[in-house]
């Protein structure tokens, strides 16, 4: 089988398929590789991870049964909010 594929991409295809991965690891290269800055990010784009953790008022008594028995469960019951969530829901004056 790659005695037949070898006779096949020869020559005139050969070159123009190295031609065409050559090309495209280039292009990939410059486009997307020297662009990227590892560990280096924008403080913004930072803030949108950035998150909350809180407890809904329902879950309070489920919360404080884990803690005697479990502790490790305990945290299950948190749920995640954004800066932005967290703190229109404080302005709303729904948090404790």
């Amino acid at each position: 089988m790659q005695t037949m594929l070898d006779a096949i991409y020869v020559d005139e295809i050969e070159r123009w398929w190295t031609g065409q991965i050559k090309k495209s690891m280039t292009d990939f290269e410059q486009r997307v590789l020297a662009s990227l800055r590892p560990f280096q990010s924008e403080e913004r784009l930072q803030d949108l991870f950035d998150a909350f953790e809180v407890l809904p008022k329902c879950e309070e008594g489920k919360y404080w049964g884990r803690m005697r028995e479990d502790p490790m469960l305990a945290p299950s019951l948190l749920v995640p909010i954004t800066r932005g969530q967290y703190f229109a829901t404080k302005c709303a004056g729904a948090l404790e």
